[in-house]
């Protein structure tokens, strides 16, 4: 499996800055901004999985991997890099997070991130539904809408 500094030289990929990187894009993606609340919620779902990250390292990996999304709208033909991206991340957190010796399906917990962030702004619609249910596809999981 390609690995996200071999997709993307250059940039140092922390799973803070994955976790950012999808999570900003997934928000941002779906209706072209970003609210406060979806922010707000953004940082909660950081501090969930990463909670030793100190602040500056989490508005760090929050605010390079927003400049990472702009250079690769920029870069990508109808935001081609920046679904490659996510899509790679995804194949990286269904290792990452898959349950073993009978831990819980941290996948499913991923899933529900998103319709956490999907719901945040008060429009959960089919582009969010569409991205919830690909990441579930590539998790190879059921996940219920």
């Amino acid at each position: 499996m390609t690995t996200m500094r071999e997709r993307n030289p250059g940039r140092e990929w922390s799973n803070a800055h994955m976790l950012a990187y999808f999570y900003n894009a997934f928000a941002f993606g779906s209706d072209g901004e970003l609210s406060s609340d979806e922010k707000r919620e953004i940082v909660a779902c950081l501090k969930e999985w990463i909670p030793d990250l100190s602040d500056e390292e989490l508005y760090g990996a929050l605010m390079e991997s927003f400049e990472w999304i702009g250079e690769d709208l920029q870069e990508g033909k109808d935001a081609e890099k920046v679904y490659n991206t996510m899509t790679g991340i995804a194949g990286y957190l269904n290792e990452l997070l898959k349950p073993n010796n009978g831990d819980a399906d941290r996948r499913k917990y991923f899933l529900c991130d998103l319709v956490r962030l999907s719901v945040a702004d008060g429009n959960f619609d089919d582009t969010e539904k569409a991205w919830i249910r690909a990441t579930a596809d590539i998790f190879g999981i059921e996940f219920r809408i």
